[in-house]
């Protein structure tokens, strides 16, 4: 009896080692150093954005080709939490994206590339379903990336789409590693404050500002500078004078946060969609989605200011504000400033 307690308490951590190496194999823990090709297993062909290197837009869909090496068929991964990666085309920078959002939860929703907002239906988590071959599943829905069409569909051209798993061949994809990343020249990433004021206008002649308030961000810039992320929001609370009595509006960043930037000419495009909580129910809650976007370099007379302005309209969904024009204005400096 001793003897089998004995081997028993060796075997444990053994057993656990093995089930623990067993969940770590479940899912698909990449190396995200190099960019790779990802291949279809039932046509052979190439995940693609349509239209070649040049295709760079927002809304481009995303199909299977023959696989020429181009950038529009490479793609980068990058961890977002949770077993999820962000994936990017190299020669666009945009994600891998179902297309309509959060709320396009049913199979056939087609898959794009678009700006990387952060939203759910960007994020994609990677199951090794056999030797060599993944399945990549969207967080928002649950559903499959798959080639229309089925097994048989070996055209060049047939669309990406989002699909209940089934373990068609059509849904398992091979990476194959194109090679380690470039070195960033910088630190990378690099964590950062941006510190300015922010003003809210509406075209609401009963709410139209201006909405004057201190902000204060933290960012982060990684890829080699090439992307931004704002990593805390807080909110930002305004009272006004109203004709039912005053009222509080409290702002916070209820998706999106994700964007690029160009070191280069300062350039920052971020899509962001804020949430408006009123403290007078008859106003009911808002949210404005909406692209905040540099109006220029930095102070090209005096660099050393990095003073950067950044602007982003929008249209109000919900709330008595539904409907109306919202326009963002946020001016101030980042510590330390990227370069």
């Amino acid at each position: 009896m001793r003897a089998r307690l004995m081997r028993t308490s060796v075997l444990r951590p053994i057993l656990l080692a093995l089930l623990f190496a067993l969940a770590g194999n479940a899912f698909g823990q990449i190396d995200t150093g190099p960019l790779y090709r990802i291949t279809a297993k039932h046509s052979g062909k190439c995940l693609d954005v349509a239209g070649g290197p040049g295709a760079t837009g927002n809304g481009v869909r995303v199909v299977q080709w023959d696989c020429n090496g181009a950038e529009n068929q490479t793609w980068a991964f990058t961890p977002v939490g949770d077993d999820y990666y962000r994936i990017q085309a190299k020669h666009s920078g945009r994600a891998l994206d179902v297309s309509g959002g959060i709320v396009s939860l049913g199979n056939g929703a087609v898959v794009n590339q678009w700006d990387y907002h952060g939203g759910s239906n960007q994020m994609w988590r990677l199951t090794r379903v056999e030797e060599g071959f993944y399945e990549i599943r969207a967080r928002h829905s649950g559903k499959s990336l798959d080639i229309n069409g089925g097994p048989g569909a070996m055209a060049n051209g047939a669309q990406a789409q989002q699909w209940d798993y089934v373990g068609g061949d059509n849904q398992k994809f091979r990476l194959t590693a194109l090679g380690t990343r470039p070195a960033c020249a910088v630190t990378d990433p690099l964590t950062s404050t941006f510190t300015g004021r922010a003003e809210l206008t509406t075209n609401n002649r009963d709410a139209s500002g201006p909405y004057l308030s201190n902000i204060n961000l933290t960012v982060e810039f990684t890829n080699c500078r090439a992307n931004i992320g704002i990593t805390a929001f807080p909110a930002i609370a305004n009272t006004s004078d109203t004709r039912i009595g005053p009222n509080t509006s409290t702002i916070t960043m209820t998706q999106g946060g994700f964007g690029t930037f160009d070191p280069s000419n300062g350039s920052i495009v971020i899509p962001i969609t804020l949430g408006l909580e009123n403290s007078q129910r008859l106003f009911g809650n808002s949210t404005l989605p909406l692209r905040l976007a540099a109006e220029g370099a930095p102070d090209a007379k005096n660099p050393d200011t990095g003073i950067v302005t950044l602007r982003g309209t929008g249209i109000f969904m919900g709330g008595a504000l539904g409907g109306y024009e919202g326009t963002i204005t946020v001016t101030g400096s980042f510590s330390p400033r990227p370069r």
